[in-house]
């Protein structure tokens, strides 16, 4: 009985370290650097400047994300844009 919870511990814990990490991913479209604000699911908030054209991968697990007067929120496998210093949620990855 014990060998068979240690095998299926060891099954389990073999998938989730082979499940991808989903992670929301930020760019900057405009062309001209952008001041964003990211505040995480844990209730931290990091500011950061975005260059142009810059992406950022993995910025967070889940967030919301403010660019000027506007925010957006994202989880998993999004894309957050800011186009015309505006935030918002990518139609797809």
């Amino acid at each position: 009985m014990a060998s068979s919870v240690m095998r299926i511990s060891g099954f389990v814990l073999a998938l989730l370290a082979g499940a991808p990490a989903q992670a929301v991913d930020v760019i900057n479209r405009d062309k001209v650097p952008r001041d964003i604000v990211v505040n995480d699911s844990e209730g931290e908030s990091t500011e950061r400047t975005l260059q142009p054209q810059e992406k950022v991968a993995n910025i967070c697990g889940a967030c919301v994300i403010l660019s000027g007067d506007t925010s957006a929120e994202a989880t998993g496998n999004q894309t957050i844009l800011i186009q015309n210093g505006k935030a918002k949620v990518a139609s797809g990855r």
